[in-house]
């Protein structure tokens, strides 16, 4: 509901009549430009101002010239030019301004302050609410957070029309382009068994200490290093730990012998362990240089299912989230009513599908097996994924691993991938021939 006119509130009416005056002026430019910014009926503080956009978007969808005479005869047949102010409000908008040169600067004014009156009102509307007794602070935090995260989101790109989606599609085949739909994950092997895409949901199952932890961070690890913009939240580590295990992977020196070395060499007049300590510090700082400059956050302070969405929804909102691993969801805690703890994590498990589909991204998710194979948590997770990576031991050698693709979408399943365990930096090497190593 629009709060009545006030003088507090943000808006400014030479700013709206600016937009309509250029897109009188320039139609297809300036409406352009509006569509871009999001601009909406509901963008216009005078109800009025919003009739004749919406009037005018119309008249131009259906292709009619936008002189007075058609949009008077429009406004007039809906039963809304008194409502506007008549024919004569109407003429001063075709004589308002002599060009839309500034038409991007009415917009941007129009738009911060619609932006700032739903902030308004979204304030409004906790303050009133915290004084109803069935009041859940956290329920309706929640839920502004979602508010604000669509607010800042609001002037992204929105959906493709079918034929813009058909051009690409064209476009890419023919010229023979990737598809701008696939997420490469960057390990080669991998990627060229293995299509995820955008919107995938991808489960890592496997028995307890075999590695399925240590490939998910892989795999985030390595689709920074490829530009993806990344959250890993783990819930059976410390952030610390996890990016310790990180630059081992990336320095092929683990912490603790990188210590052990230092320490000797301290403590023994020896040239040789002096040397080989300079090289494991330069090798392991090397390796969390180029850890610390890739956009991956790692969160180890929430630990329930909204939270986590929450902060991921915060983070897509500074700039598009690309990959979300939660290692793993059986540890996550959950609010709401739940006969068994299967239907919470059924429930997790399609909260973490939609918000794959939500942010055009990548989510992740480690799960723990049995010894049987079987899941440990829901089987809904399996079901629910788009891909899974099915890590288990090598029946003849438990200090090996084995990674199949369980299911993906495109492509065969049941193969192995040319991963191998390297338990000493605790992490898998790709030995395909695609790249060297």
């Amino acid at each position: 509901m629009q709060p009545a006119f006030n003088l507090a509130v943000p808006f400014d009416s030479d700013a709206e009549k600016g937009i309509l005056a250029s897109i009188l002026l320039a139609p297809v430019a300036v409406l352009s430009l509006c569509a871009s910014a999001c601009i909406t009926k509901s963008s216009f503080y005078a109800p009025s101002h919003g009739v004749i956009f919406e009037t005018i978007t119309e008249t131009q969808a259906a292709s009619k010239p936008l002189d007075f005479i058609v949009l008077a005869s429009a406004l007039r047949e809906s039963g809304r030019l008194e409502e506007v102010g008549g024919a004569a409000a109407l003429n001063e908008l075709f004589v308002f301004l002599p060009t839309a040169a500034n038409a991007s600067h009415y917009i941007g004014i129009v738009a911060k302050a619609a932006l700032a009156r739903r902030a308004y009102s979204l304030g409004e509307k906790l303050r009133t609410a915290a004084f109803d007794a069935e009041f859940d602070p956290v329920a309706a935090l929640a839920e502004a957070q979602q508010e604000i995260v669509a607010m800042l989101t609001r002037n992204r790109a929105g959906a493709k029309s079918t034929k813009e989606i058909i051009r690409e599609i064209c476009f890419e085949v023919i010229n023979g382009k990737t598809n701008s739909d696939v997420l490469p994950t960057g390990i080669a092997g991998m990627d060229a068994m293995l299509q995820l895409n955008r919107s995938d949901y991808l489960v890592i199952p496997g028995p307890t200490s075999s590695g399925k932890s240590a490939l998910a961070a892989q795999i985030c690890i390595a689709m920074a290093k490829q530009g993806a913009r990344v959250l890993y939240v783990p819930l059976e580590m410390s952030a610390k730990q996890v990016l310790t295990r990180a630059i081992a992977s990336e320095s092929g020196w683990n912490a603790d012998r990188v210590r052990g070395i230092t320490i000797a060499a301290s403590r023994q007049n020896n040239p040789d362990l002096d040397e080989e300590a300079r090289e494991a510090q330069v090798k392991f700082s090397e390796g969390a240089y180029k850890i610390a400059n890739l956009d991956i956050a790692v969160r180890d302070d929430i630990t329930d299912l909204d939270g986590i969405l929450a902060m991921a929804r915060a983070h897509a909102a500074e700039k598009p989230l690309d990959v979300l691993c939660v290692d793993y969801p059986a540890l996550m805690s959950m609010r709401g009513t739940f006969e068994r703890r299967q239907l919470a994590l059924a429930h997790a498990s399609q909260s973490f599908k939609r918000f794959a589909t939500e942010i055009r991204g990548l989510v992740i998710t480690p799960s723990q097996v049995n010894k049987d194979g079987g899941t440990r948590e829901a089987a809904d997770f399996e079901n629910d994924a788009n891909a899974i990576l099915a890590v288990s031991f090598d029946p003849d050698n438990e200090s090996k691993r084995i990674v199949r693709i369980a299911k993906q979408r495109d492509g065969e399943r049941g193969q192995a991938l040319p991963l191998e365990w390297h338990g000493s930096t605790t992490c898998f090497h790709d030995t395909s021939k695609h790249i060297p190593q």
